[in-house]
């Protein structure tokens, strides 16, 4: 009888273990791949073993030939849930095939990227939605969150429901997408609202929503209907939307072409035909004070700093202020002077426009007051209202239509005929010419090229998608890409292959450029005219140019001049050339001599520096002292000067006998008998002079002297 039990005790022993060591038969399989009976197994034995069954299961499902994802993360599950269960003996034995808690956890990971993969190739939000709402776990939540929120949007775009759009708003609050979704339904507003952009359309919408974003820029485009430079138009505007934010605009247009931009000989006949002109203090004071030219001076009758405005004849028009300190010149009608260590603006009534409260102001070129407090600036309009608050970091005058507002990093781009800003995505924007803007994105790091059009709006030429661009001839520019130059044409075609490491601009009519075999010249086409086998040079950029037909090469280590065919004017015989504006500096060991190829003359080899001084004229120093000639190497200035600085058609020297300065045409003669304790550039045509304690100015467009 114990036999028999025995007996049975050991039958059910091993049947039992054949059982139990089943299902690591179908981890043997699932190891060969034999995924079919591995699963067959897995399935048979999932109410016994159900952790290692059920990630059995989800280790078959995640094959791909196999796969069924929404299967492997359901048996995962289990097996997650279960696991905790397992003995130490069944883990030792999973162990033996790499499989331990870390397994399901890596499962796991791979099957939320799965998903998310899954998701990605769907492209529906609803994919997104239901992965956040069932795998809070998934490592890609952010991503699933950004994903499902564009994928409304865009949605949102197609759908074009502004009652979807306000939905979505509400059920996702928090959505990054928010901003632009509300600037969507401000576009469906204005596309439902505006169809066929006519005059009375565009009316009608900017009554029906005044409070839509678009509400300035659609003001704009009804302006646009009679901004035509048209003064029936602009006088028809005036009168028919006083309340659009463009009239002061219109008015100022009406005066711009009435007096052709306020010349002083149309202002009086403007007055006569527009007496309902509302700025009539401005046009008062325009007739009679637009002609006139004021000096800063101090009045020497009273002991303390007062300065005021006399006119060439020394008479006060401005009369002398206490405390009064730095006062500028005129510019535009207007003068910025200190009172106090703070700064304001007057006219030339010595009206205050501007409060004298401000750190720094500046009289900008596009007529706008940039001002400064406390390390922030602002700007404001011609008559000193705020067009800008005192808020922003920097600002930056691009040119007289374009200027940019910074706080910190964000910038805003305006132009001057509006005060709201432009719809315009770069962060910087810089004036190539007069006719082209260079404009930055990806942190300043490319560039592209853009042309103003109709309404100050900036139409793109060349996307921001280059290293750098800049003009090379009329119409044409050279763009970097990828480390090769282009030339391109501003229909964004290429001119030239990429074979140059360096292309200077086109200068009298030619090129300086440089590719592997050496420095050569371009034509204005981007076709080259020489060989390309001379050596470059420091100052290249300059000397190495055309300049009247010829330009300054170096090849075997030795300078000389060739024609615009290549041929040698001068042969490469020179241990160094300079252009000089119409002739030649030539060095020779440590002295120059100066070269005119026009004249087939040199000088002897006598001074110890030569330079530049414009319009041809040159400076040397001969035996520690300064002279001057002319582009003929005629002697004007003989070498008896500390120093010769020009101005225009008008040379300053120092003499070697005292510490004055003189002022001398360009024949050598004074310009006055006296002789100035300082001089000093004021402006572009103005000299500031001091005699001991009194100061003067002298006029560089007519050599007038003007001294209190």
């Amino acid at each position: 009888m114990v036999k028999i039990i025995s007996l049975h005790f050991i039958l059910c022993f091993v049947l039992f273990s054949a059982r139990s060591q089943s299902i690591y038969k179908s981890y043997s399989r699932l190891a060969n791949k034999d995924l079919h009976s591995a699963q067959t197994g897995f399935d048979k034995k999932i109410k016994r073993y159900p952790a290692q069954s059920a990630f059995g299961l989800s280790l078959c499902y995640i094959e791909p030939s196999y796969l069924n994802l929404d299967s492997s993360l359901k048996y995962l599950l289990i097996a997650e849930d279960t696991w905790a269960g397992l003995s130490e003996k069944s883990l030792s034995k999973l162990a033996s095939f790499g499989i331990a808690k870390k397994s399901l956890v890596r499962q796991k990971e791979i099957l939320g990227d799965l998903f998310y993969e899954r998701c990605i190739l769907e492209n529906e939000p609803q994919c997104f939605d239901l992965l956040l709402k069932t795998q809070p776990w998934n490592n890609n939540i952010s991503q699933i969150i950004y994903n499902r929120d564009s994928l409304f949007y865009i949605n949102a775009q197609t759908n074009t429901s502004a009652e979807g759009i306000e939905q979505l708003l509400n059920k996702y609050p928090q959505t990054s997408f928010r901003s632009k979704l509300n600037a969507l339904l401000d576009s469906l507003e204005l596309r439902n609202g505006v169809k066929t952009n006519t005059e009375e359309e565009l009316a009608a919408f900017i009554d029906a929503y005044p409070d839509n974003r678009f509400i300035g820029p659609m003001q704009d485009s009804l302006y646009q209907f009679f901004n035509k430079n048209d003064l029936n138009l602009y006088l028809s505007f005036v009168q028919k939307y006083p309340s659009n934010r463009n009239v002061q605009h219109a008015w100022e247009s009406i005066y711009k072409l009435e007096t052709n931009y306020y010349h002083p000989s149309l202002l009086e006949g403007f007055a006569i035909r527009f007496p309902d002109y509302p700025d009539k203090e401005q046009l008062i004071e325009d007739i009679r004070l637009s002609n006139l030219q004021l000096y800063p001076f101090q009045d020497s009758s009273v002991s303390e700093s007062t300065f005021g405005y006399a006119n060439e004849s020394g008479d006060w028009v401005v009369p002398p202020r206490i405390k009064i300190e730095e006062p500028s010149f005129f510019s535009q009608g207007y003068a910025v002077v200190g009172v106090n260590g703070l700064y304001g603006v007057i006219d030339k009534r010595g009206v205050e426009i501007v409060p004298f409260i401000y750190d720094e102001i500046e009289l900008l070129e596009n007529s706008l007051i940039l001002v400064s407090l406390n390390g922030l600036y602002g700007l404001l309009n011609r008559d000193g209202s705020i067009r800008h608050s005192i808020e922003y970091t920097q600002v930056v005058d691009i040119d007289s239509f374009y200027y940019s507002l910074y706080k910190g990093e964000k910038s805003e781009l305006y132009c001057i005929d509006s005060s709201a800003p432009m719809f315009f995505e770069p962060s910087e924007l810089e004036l190539l010419d007069s006719c082209y803007y260079l404009a930055y994105g990806f942190d300043g790091m490319k560039v592209g090229l853009f042309k103003p059009k109709a309404n100050c709006e900036l139409k793109e030429l060349m996307s921001i998608s280059y290293g750098e661009i800049y003009k090379f001839g009329e119409g044409t520019f050279v763009a970097e890409l990828k480390n090769e130059l282009k030339i391109m044409s501003e229909s964004n075609t290429t001119v030239t292959d990429s074979i140059y490491g360096f292309i200077s601009p086109v200068h009298d009519q030619y090129s300086l450029a440089q590719k592997e075999s050496g420095v050569g010249y371009l034509n204005s086409k981007g076709k080259e005219v020489t060989d390309f086998n001379f050596e470059p040079y420091t100052g290249m950029m300059h000397s190495g140019l055309f300049h009247g037909g010829y330009a300054i090469v170096k090849s075997d280590g030795l300078f000389g001049v060739i024609d615009t065919l290549g041929n040698y004017k001068s042969p490469p015989k020179f241990e160094q050339l300079i252009y000089l504006e119409g002739s030649y500096g030539v060095r020779t060991g440590d002295t120059w001599s100066i070269m005119s190829l026009d004249l087939d003359s040199i000088t002897p080899s006598i001074f110890s520096s030569i330079d530049a001084l414009g319009d041809g004229f040159v400076l040397y120093k001969e035996n520690g002292k300064y002279g001057m000639m002319d582009a003929q190497l005629n002697s004007l200035f003989p070498p008896v000067y500390r120093s010769i600085k020009k101005f225009k058609n008008y040379f300053v020297t120092v003499g070697c006998g005292d510490d004055l300065y003189y002022i001398m045409n360009s024949a050598g003669a004074l310009m006055s008998t006296k002789g100035f304790t300082s001089v000093k550039r004021l402006s572009k045509n103005h000299l500031l002079v001091k005699i001991k304690n009194k100061i003067g100015y002298f006029r560089l467009s007519d050599g007038k002297l003007i001294m209190q």
